[in-house]
């Protein structure tokens, strides 16, 4: 009888553990979702911040120019503003990039996260049935025989 009860108890938390193990992976998965959702953010903030800095920049040059008396509008100063945009867009593609990559791995974390939760769930109910068969056998004196 001893027997039987711990192993229906242990069915019992077996399929308590499968749910259990079922809502973690589920919040787990939440929080990559939330977490790509800053990586995307943080991506935009980047490219924002990386504009705002080839616009002082290229002002900063202007200004230098012009208070050496140097035109804004000669070859010489249309090539060193289009070296900076083109060094300044590598560098903001590549930041963004990046972030973009760890917003898909992320969300890629997630999805597998969705997919493993629902087998969680089964296993516990497999290990949990299985106990309380094994407990019910214990119980009621051997498996069921079907006769009359």
């Amino acid at each position: 009888m001893g027997s039987a009860l711990a192993d229906a108890t242990e069915g019992v938390f077996n399929i308590a553990e499968g749910f259990a193990k079922r809502k973690a992976m589920k919040q787990q998965a939440d929080a990559k979702r939330y977490n790509a959702r800053i990586a995307k953010l943080r991506g935009k903030q980047i490219g924002a911040d990386m504009a705002e800095d080839l616009t002082k920049t290229l002002g900063a040059i202007s200004a230098i120019r012009a208070g050496r008396g140097v035109r804004n509008d000669s070859p010489t100063a249309r090539a060193i503003r289009e070296d900076r945009r083109r060094d300044a867009a590598d560098a903001t593609n590549r930041a963004v990039l990046g972030e973009e990559v760890t917003a898909f791995n992320f969300m890629n974390e997630a999805r597998q996260l969705d997919k493993a939760a629902p087998w969680a769930l089964a296993g516990g109910f497999v290990k949990g049935f299985g106990k309380l068969a094994k407990a019910g056998e214990s119980f009621f004196g051997g498996p069921p025989t079907g006769g009359s």
